[in-house]
């Protein structure tokens, strides 16, 4: 199940890194003849890689923009300042351009968010990644925004500079960017259009721990939130899903809760914000 921050929660961190290995596997297409028959069957390989290799972690992110993948946080197993297992907030690139993978930790400007696992991060605008949630530690969750400009290698929170600035004189808008989804991770995060749409996840304030299955909106325009009531029937309260985008519907898979785990598929229509339930399940 979701881990709810209890009091065994980098005990049971601190297991499963053990477990970890640091090691790049890549998927490849084989090369066939299907003159012959023969099925175009993936083929998994490890390459080497060279560098500055990241420690064993879980819960990271990792984005690739061009020929380069950004990797940041997670729980790692040097990851607390006491070099004992803990979230991080380092920042990793796997250079794969030449068809070699090279790791490296690049200098960045601005402000770092705090050590984190289970966020999530999208690529937009081609070279930026937005970074959303995640959890701290035990009693810390986030409900805050970080991109990373790839270009210039600077950190920035828009949200909160929008805040900050009241950008319009709009009643409305300057009310919407007060408002921002509860803390949490496990979510999913999907972009399509301009907006990235967050679904789902546990967390809350403090200790308690709450399932989610509320959906939200965050223009990256106006870097503004909006909580959306969609028609129909909504997934239960889950975390640890997956969502995918495919044209105007985002598909929800699976997830789990604190009672539960689940092998349904809901999908959601971006048109009209409705969510629909396949009969298929995995």
């Amino acid at each position: 199940m979701c881990d709810n921050g209890g009091s065994g929660f980098f005990k049971r961190a601190q297991s499963l890194l053990h477990s970890l290995h640091r090691p790049c596997y890549i998927r490849h297409e084989a090369s066939v003849d299907m003159s012959k028959g023969d099925k175009n069957d993936g083929i998994w390989i490890r390459p080497s890689a060279t560098g500055k290799i990241p420690s064993k972690r879980s819960g990271h992110t990792f984005s690739i923009v061009e020929s380069t993948i950004y990797m940041f946080g997670g729980c790692s197993a040097t990851g607390h300042v006491s070099g004992k297992p803990g979230t991080t907030n380092e920042l990793y690139t796997l250079d794969i351009s030449q068809g070699n993978y090279h790791w490296a930790v690049p200098t960045t400007a601005g402000n770092m968010p705090d050590a984190r696992w289970h966020h999530s991060a999208n690529v937009f605008d081609s070279t930026k990644i937005l970074y959303f949630g995640g959890f701290h530690d035990n009693s810390k969750r986030m409900n805050d925004v970080w991109v990373l400009d790839t270009v210039t290698l600077s950190w920035s929170q828009p949200v909160a500079s929008a805040m900050l600035s009241k950008i319009s004189p709009d009643e409305h808008l300057k009310g919407k960017l007060s408002t921002r989804p509860a803390p949490r991770g496990s979510h999913s995060a999907t972009l399509f259009d301009n907006k990235v749409v967050v679904f789902g996840g546990y967390g809350g304030e403090a200790w308690g721990r709450h399932d989610f299955n509320d959906l939200w909106v965050l223009d990256l325009e106006t870097w503004s939130w909006e909580q959306i009531l969609p028609e129909g029937e909504p997934p239960e309260v889950r975390c640890g899903h997956s969502a995918s985008r495919m044209k105007d519907q985002i598909f929800v898979v699976g997830g789990w809760n604190a009672h539960t785990q689940f092998d349904d598929l809901h999908i959601l229509g971006t048109n009209d914000w409705t969510w629909s339930k396949s009969e298929t399940s995995l």
